[in-house]
């Protein structure tokens, strides 16, 4: 198994802090653990709001940053930094390193189109996990047509 090694924030530009790469490592261990369930958007439309959960549930889907349901609240991963911190991390749109541009809005940097609304919570993780954990290999880039090459752990299950 590879060694793993935390990228220096500064590496990612020049207001990428450790404590950005604290709230990356943050979100892939919830979505890596199922407190974070993936939620497709159509579903996230059309749902009911189960008043027994204590709770609005933080769903996962990489086609919103935030956006509120009466299911709960549904966010990419830089929503879920912001959700999980309460602060707003990283600025929106083009501001950002190519490589966090790249994490956070798959292809726009590389060409490549996805579906970004078919992206799973365990290949959330490792693109996650390629930027901040797998340097010098990935050079801090998300590698989203490997990660999404790989099984998508039994397509989690949907919230």
């Amino acid at each position: 198994m590879l060694a793993r090694t935390t990228i220096d924030p500064r590496l990612l530009g020049n207001n990428i802090t450790d404590k950005h790469i604290t709230a990356l490592l943050k979100v892939k261990e919830h979505l890596l653990n199922g407190s974070i369930a993936y939620t497709h958007m159509f579903e996230a439309f059309n749902r009911r709001w189960d008043w027994r959960v204590e709770e609005p549930l933080l769903l996962f889907n990489m086609s919103t940053w935030v956006r509120e349901f009466g299911c709960g609240t549904v966010c990419c991963i830089g929503g879920l930094c912001e959700e999980l911190t309460g602060e707003i991390l990283f600025p929106r749109g083009r501001s950002l390193d190519a490589r966090m541009h790249e994490l956070f809005y798959p292809g726009e940097e590389t060409g490549i189109q996805f579906e970004w609304d078919a992206i799973q919570p365990a290949q959330a993780a490792q693109a996650i996990s390629n930027v901040v954990e797998r340097w010098p290999e990935t050079e801090g880039w998300p590698c989203w047509d490997e990660v999404l090459s790989m099984p998508s752990a039994g397509a989690q299950e949907r919230a």
